[in-house]
Parts: C-alpha cells; sequence; structure tokens
C-alpha cells in the first residue's frame, strides 16, 4: 500500500513523500510425504526423514508416536535406536518455521518381530575310522531368513561345510563326542 508522509513546520509550511510498504504474507511451512517403513525388533535402525519446504525463515521438525525403542534427532531428521516392540505405530513429522508456523505428515512404521530359528532333531550318527563319511544335516525351521549353519566339536578328522550342511571327511580316531548343531 502507498503511503503518504506529511512534514508540517510552525506556520504550516508542508512537504510530503509517498513510499509503498509491502507486507509479505505470512508463510506456512509444507511437510514432505513419508512412505511407511519397516524396521526388524532388536535390530539396530535409522533412516532419514526429507526435508519441509516453504515457510519462513528455518525449519524445524519433530516426531512423535515413534515405536518403543526408536528416537528422533531433531538436527539431522532421522528416527534411530533399536525398536523393543512390534507392530505399526503412526507417527507423526511435523515441520514448524521459525515464527511458529507448522504442518505435519502422519505415516507407519512396522517393526517386524524377531524370529528365532529352531534346529531340526538329530539322532545319534555312527561313523567308521578311516572310512570316508559324509552325511547332510537336515535344516532349520523358522527364523529370519536366510538361516546359516555351524558344527562344532566334531571327531578328528571330519568336517562341516557350512553351504551344503554336510559333516564330511574320514575319522581318524575312536571317540563318541557330542556334536553342536547351531
Amino acid at each position: 500500500s502507498t503511503v503518504r508522509y506529511t512534514v508540517t513546520d510552525s506556520d504550516g509550511d508542508a512537504d510530503f513523500v509517498e513510499f509503498t510498504i509491502a507486507v509479505d504474507p505470512d508463510l506456512t511451512p509444507s511437510a514432505p510425504s513419508v512412505t511407511p517403513l519397516t524396521a526388524k525388533q532388536n535390530a539396530p535402525y535409522s533412516h532419514q526423514l526429507p526435508v519441509g519446504s516453504g515457510g519462513d525463515g528455518t525449519l524445524s521438525y519433530g516426531a512423535t508416536g515413534l515405536p518403543e525403542g526408536l528416537s528422533f534427532i531433531t538436527t539431522t531428521r532421522t528416527i534411530a535406536g533399536t525398536p523393543t516392540g512390534t507392530g505399526p505405530s503412526t507417527v507423526r513429522y511435523t515441520v514448524t518455521d521459525s515464527d511458529g508456523d507448522s504442518a505435519y505428515v502422519d505415516f507407519t512404521i512396522t517393526v517386524n518381530p524377531d524370529l528365532e530359528p529352531t534346529a531340526p532333531s538329530i539322532s545319534g550318527i555312527s561313523a567308521r575310522k578311516g572310512t570316508l563319511f559324509t552325511r547332510q544335516l537336515p535344516e532349520g525351521t523358522g527364523g529370519d531368513a536366510p538361516l546359516s549353519y555351524n558344527a562344532a566339536n566334531l571327531p578328528t578328522g571330519l568336517s562341516f561345510i557350512t553351504t551344503t550342511r554336510t559333516i564330511t571327511g574320514p575319522p581318524t580316531t575312536e571317540q563318541a563326542l557330542t556334536v553342536t548343531y547351531t
């Protein structure tokens, strides 16, 4: 709008100047869209959220409703930690500008359970000293794929091939050992 500024002296002489004052609108920031996220129970997690836009001045960020074990680092817009529970959580991500205007977006973080594998049942196995022995052990079940395998405390001369779950080799000593198959 145009303003007229008038200066008048004591005997009534006046002069003026006209100028314009531009008033900037109060801008509201916009929150970015956030796709649904997934995390794993009892596993370290870190995800940086996108920046907001618009608003007046510097934007700041906040997040509420995070799954247990996760926290929000405002300076980097990062959700981090180790989630302890499972299931979906609705998170509110808020963008606030320097004069207090804000916008938010809700999104979901689903924490998938940490599944434990189950080892198969194996009965006693016999091998003959000095004779090539080969036996593939059964697969475990459950857990979080892919599963990996190990066998410890094998009789002397035998080895375990992890990729095929196979005990192989010629035993070189007569012994009875309890093998741990993990």
